[in-house]
């Protein structure tokens, strides 16, 4: 199954702390989720279902 990602932006600096220790290694639907800030060099999307490899 693939591992899917997503991208969320935060109004408030302060949300993006708390978003992270809460939610960092969630369990939802049985999945477990991993909090990752985006860089700037990171790959498109595009370019990460070329290679296999994407993180969330």
């Amino acid at each position: 199954e693939p591992r899917g990602f997503g991208f969320v932006k935060f109004r408030y600096p302060e949300d993006v702390a708390d978003a992270k220790s809460h939610l960092n290694h969630t369990v939802i639907g049985g999945r477990e989720i991993r909090i990752v800030f985006a860089e700037e060099n990171r790959k498109t999307p595009q370019e990460m279902r070329r290679t296999g490899g994407a993180r969330l």
